[in-house]
């Protein structure tokens, strides 16, 4: 007991340590913070085990007044992450939750392919065998996107494409596409950030698909940009007039404050959220309840969420989703 007391207070201290030095690393903890909301799950699950422990040990140990201060912290701690979880996770305006029987249902896949990867064979075979209507990729290499071209099962199926060379970002529909539009968001070096809309037409009207994919805030440079793109992108969603869905591989969780504010700015529906259908996409190779959800698909006002799921891995690092939506022009209005 006096062992375990001993590393108790040194844990205390060092954290101490790192709350008194922060002044000299506050220059990297922004995008650190930003990193921790993908985990604050487990950091609640954490707190709380910590809180057990820490109870039992308040009846038990001698140091009464030290560990009721560690269960004191640890409670304070559980309940602000249980708060933020719960503001997290409650679904915002579900736009009109009632479907309207002239809806019209629209199957969609998205998955970040990973331009690393050394074949594509499951991918390939995804492609040919999901029932869904608009599928939307990222890291679309070249050399795969010729692997896609020249499949003639999937050129029968999918006749409509939006792509354009070096972009890495695809979409491949059976619905008609009217229009393709590469927003540039900024580039790093020889590397260009784009937003690819497509509008769509359906029996019910034309909609917009959007696909996304901004850097990743693991380091200063890209955090800046991270946000920057992040602010750009909402620029141009607010000009859209037709109902959109805008999906893709967006380097931010749902418990993530900027993901959280774009939805708010753009009034924006998580089906994950509003279904209660939680799960993550990425690291594929983890088991399916330590993956980190940084695939999204989110809906604009005009479409209504029927379902979303993850499939099984490909050779990619990240999960395929698959949503059905429905489209309700006359919501949007």
């Amino acid at each position: 007991m006096k062992t375990l007391f001993i590393y108790m207070q040194r844990f205390v201290l060092i954290c101490g340590l790192l709350l008194a030095s922060l002044p000299l690393w506050d220059s990297h903890v922004h995008y650190g913070l930003e990193l921790a909301h993908a985990f604050k799950p487990f950091l609640f699950i954490a707190s709380c085990l910590l809180l057990v422990i820490a109870v039992v040990l308040l009846f038990k140990a001698k140091h009464k007044a030290f560990f009721g201060i560690f269960t004191l912290l640890n409670t304070t701690i559980s309940i602000a992450l249980a708060v933020q979880l719960y503001a997290d996770l409650k679904p915002l305006d579900l736009h009109s939750p009632k479907p309207s029987p002239n809806a019209t249902e629209i199957k969609i896949l998205q998955h970040n392919v990973y331009r690393y990867a050394d074949e594509w064979t499951k991918v390939l075979q995804l492609l040919k065998s999901t029932d869904a209507q608009i599928i939307a990729l990222e890291e679309v290499s070249n050399d795969i996107y010729n692997h896609i071209r020249t499949d003639a099962q999937i050129a029968i199926r999918f006749p409509f494409k939006a792509y354009r060379e070096n972009e890495e970002l695809v979409i491949l529909s059976r619905l008609p596409i009217a229009e393709t539009t590469f927003h540039f968001l900024g580039n790093r070096g020889y590397y260009a950030f784009t937003l690819l809309e497509a509008k769509i037409q359906c029996s019910s009207g034309t909609f917009s698909l959007i696909v996304f994919h901004p850097p990743h805030p693991t380091s200063k440079l890209n955090y800046i940009e991270y946000r920057q793109i992040y602010q750009k992108a909402s620029d141009i969603l607010t000009a859209i007039q037709d109902p959109y869905i805008i999906t893709g591989d967006f380097n931010s969780t749902k418990f993530s404050p900027q993901l959280q504010a774009f939805i708010r700015q753009n009034k924006l529906v998580n089906p994950q959220v509003a279904l209660q259908q939680y799960f993550g996409t990425f690291p594929s190779f983890m088991p399916p309840y330590l993956r980190i959800d940084i695939d999204q698909l989110l809906l604009s006002k005009g479409f209504q969420p029927k379902s979303i799921q993850a499939l099984d891995a490909t050779e990619s690092d990240h999960v395929p989703i698959q949503a059905t939506v429905l489209l309700n022009p006359s919501l949007n209005k």
